[in-house]
């Protein structure tokens, strides 16, 4: 990712060598850490735009209420039932609300919920290592020219 990062910061950076209004030469280290800034800014105004959507949908999957949907299925799967028996096939509405009702209260179930919570604070934890790694190295192939390229060429062999 550091790698995609910094050739497309490249282009950021050769515009700032062509900076034709400010007289004073930018130092590198200035200029990646300009382009770095515009990137995370691009990544902020993404994260403002799409979080109020992703908030309205877990706040509609909060709502759902478990005994609502079993209590709206039971009539369909009593029709479904009944055909069933019609034709011959077992018991099938008390094994489907059997499974539905087991299903349904194994999602409030708290052992789930703690082990989601501990999901979702392990991945917070992860972004923020990666965020953090994938800046410090973006930031020193932006500075250094060819670092990039000279590690490529390191791994392919000299007849290539």
């Amino acid at each position: 990712i550091a790698g995609i990062l910094s050739l497309i910061g490249k282009s950021f950076i050769r515009l700032l060598n062509k900076n034709k209004w400010i007289r004073q030469h930018i130092p590198i280290a200035l200029k990646a850490f300009l382009t770095l800034l515009i990137f995370y800014g691009i990544l902020a105004i993404l994260f403002t735009s799409f979080a109020p959507i992703i908030n309205n949908q877990i706040d509609k999957f909060s709502s759902i209420n478990p005994a609502t949907i079993q209590e709206n299925l039971r009539e369909p799967l009593s029709f479904i039932s009944s055909k069933l028996k019609h034709y011959g096939i077992s018991d099938f509405q008390k094994k489907t609300l059997y499974y539905l009702s087991t299903k349904s209260s194994n999602i409030i179930d708290f052992k789930y919920i703690t082990e989601t919570a501990s999901g979702i604070i392990s991945g917070i934890g992860s972004i923020v290592i990666a965020f953090f790694a994938i800046t410090f190295i973006t930031f020193f192939f932006l500075k250094e020219e060819t670092l990039f390229y000279d590690i490529i060429l390191f791994f392919v062999p000299d007849k290539y």
